[in-house]
């Protein structure tokens, strides 16, 4: 639920990457990978995805905490 509590929850960090697009509009004016992964457990959040991923709907990946952002990168 939007403006809900926001509870965090130990998960395994593998899971897939189910989607992905290029941000090429933004603040900072460099292009991004916007991602949304599901992990092991079923939960899905928003990412970055660094490095090359591939065309596959679910690649494996493994989420990364960097500066309180998950980051996706391919197993």
């Amino acid at each position: 639920m939007c403006g809900a509590k926001i509870e965090s929850f130990g998960a395994p960090p593998q899971g897939a990457l189910v989607s992905h697009t290029t941000v090429w509009v933004n603040p900072t004016g460099t292009p991004f990978k916007l991602g949304l992964a599901r992990v092991e457990c079923g939960a899905q959040t928003l990412c970055i995805v660094d490095g090359e991923i591939g065309s596959d709907p679910d690649e494996a990946i493994v989420l990364v905490a960097k500066g309180g952002v998950y980051h996706a990168i391919a197993r």
